[in-house]
């Protein structure tokens, strides 16, 4: 049987990078026999510049229901903690866990 899960964290950075801006965004879990990375799935994505970095983290947090959170207003690096099923409530359904200063 299934198990709903009643929250996950997602992690981010953007940090500049030899080619560019980098933005690597995941969600982690518990590693496993059948998982031996400590995240469920890792995305790097190469981009021209911040604002295009925020671009796809926008994108990324409204398709998993934190779309009310503007990714202009979070840190370089941070942790947000997303409650499923968006659409059962009209409350907020995200919570920033830890927003981490840039250069920590």
């Amino acid at each position: 049987m299934l198990r709903i899960v009643s929250q996950h964290i997602i992690q981010y950075r953007i940090f500049p990078s030899n080619r560019g801006i980098k933005l690597s965004l995941w969600e982690p879990s518990r590693s496993n026999e059948y998982r031996p990375q400590p995240y469920s799935f890792m995305a790097n994505y190469q981009l021209k510049s911040r604002a295009e970095a925020r671009e796809v983290l926008q994108q990324y947090l409204k398709m998993s229901g934190a779309g009310l959170i503007e990714a202009d207003d979070l840190p370089m690096h941070g942790r947000i903690k997303v409650m499923p099923y968006p659409t059962w409530s009209m409350a907020p359904r995200y919570t920033v866990v830890e927003a981490i200063a840039a250069g920590a």
